[in-house]
């Protein structure tokens, strides 16, 4: 009998996990307002798939990496701020 391997469940930092979550809703939000589509976004991000922005609205599918996130946020204009506090 065999089985199919699986990825384990990984660590995720409290606070990257808030910035994913907060930056995928801001995402498909102003994707949305500005009626991008996966086509407009790929003349500045080729990479882009259909599956990248119905993953930022769909609970079903992984979360975009925050890498992914800010790549999103570059090629449609969404300006994104870090703020470290000390």
């Amino acid at each position: 009998m065999s089985c199919t391997p699986v990825y384990p469940e990984r660590y995720v930092p409290r606070t990257y996990q808030q910035w994913q979550e907060q930056l995928a809703e801001r995402l498909a939000d102003h994707i949305e307002k500005r009626g991008l589509t996966t086509t407009d976004i790929c003349q500045r991000w080729p990479s882009c798939r259909a599956h990248h922005l119905k993953a930022l609205r769909d609970p079903e599918m992984a979360p975009l990496g925050l890498k992914m996130l800010l790549q999103l946020a570059e090629a449609t204009g969404l300006r994104v701020d870090l703020r470290i506090a000390a």
